[in-house]
């Protein structure tokens, strides 16, 4: 497929990108090759890490402003430098077309995604953390306010899907799953931001819907109180994410992974049990929780 023949544009794309780790940073990098794009706002709450990601991927000291309001950072971007925030919500607000959400942070996540929505802007979601247990209404949300929500190329789950869906296209049945053996994390991104600009279409599934969960089961006996801190490689110590149809919002159903994540339990949890949803002490204001809700009417899960 030729690539150029989709995006055909003159038009330049203004990005904001959240988050500066490692995809973060590599969709930096390779956009000051990429044409039609253009990263107008970089955020990180460590605002001199924001920068800091600016300057090792290649632009020039002169090309930033660290900005602290709305109107510095609507300045900045017009005249053609790249605004260098720590306040994602400030982000929404500016003149951009595509918010990347690449966080890996479940609840600020989902709370970006929905923001940006809110504010009329595409989103390309790497947090697959808030993805998975709320990509549904998120897509939902983002068709009824005419913008587009979708994962992001360069990760697993959109580049799992384009190679089922050629597959498919082919007419081939599938019979065996092998991932694809590496992923090019924001290398590829670019293709998800513009199919959303251009195309108005998501690089991920057709029609988004909650079908299964990860779980969590206890490897030991978890006290009351335990804080399920999230660590390195998505791991929370003393569990084990276990596969699960998805079911509604109920004290005794099983609790989503990166729901239950950074918050802490309300009673003493037995070896082996899966966690609910009523072990959890969590925040009542959690926008992660209240679209979890949401989706649940909607879908009716």
């Amino acid at each position: 497929m030729n690539y150029k023949n989709l995006f055909k544009s003159t038009d330049v794309t203004r990005v904001g990108l959240i988050g500066t780790g490692a995809f973060g940073k590599s969709f930096l990098s390779q956009s000051l090759l990429t044409p039609g794009i253009r990263i107008a706002v970089v955020c990180d709450q460590d605002i001199e890490t924001a920068e800091d990601a600016c300057l090792q991927t290649g632009l020039a000291p002169e090309d930033l402003k660290i900005c602290h309001t709305e109107s510095e950072a609507n300045d900045t971007i017009a005249s053609g430098k790249t605004a260098v925030i720590s306040d994602a919500l400030l982000l929404m607000d500016l003149s951009l077309e595509v918010v990347i959400e690449a966080t890996g942070m479940p609840e600020v996540g989902a709370n970006h995604a929905r923001s940006a929505i809110d504010n009329g802007k595409h989103v390309v979601m790497v947090t697959k953390e808030s993805d998975c247990v709320v990509g549904p209404i998120l897509n939902r949300l983002a068709e009824k306010a005419g913008v587009v929500y979708t994962p992001a190329d360069g990760d697993q789950p959109s580049l799992l899907i384009g190679l089922i869906s050629w597959v498919e296209t082919l007419g081939f049945e599938i019979v065996a799953m092998i991932f694809r053996p590496y992923h090019l994390l924001g290398v590829e991104t670019a293709t998800s931001v513009l199919a959303a600009r251009y195309l108005k279409l998501s690089t991920g599934g057709i029609d988004p819907k909650p079908r299964v969960d990860v779980g969590l089961r206890a490897t030991r006996t978890l006290p009351q109180g335990y804080r399920l801190t999230l660590g390195s490689d998505h791991a929370i110590a003393g569990v084990l994410p276990e596969i699960l149809p998805a079911k509604k919002m109920a004290s005794d159903s099983p609790v989503p992974y990166y729901m239950a994540a950074g918050n802490s339990l309300k009673h003493t949890v037995e070896e082996d049990r899966l966690l609910t949803y009523g072990m959890i002490a969590h925040d009542s204001q959690s926008c992660l929780w209240k679209l979890r809700r949401k989706q649940d009417e909607l879908f009716n899960a």
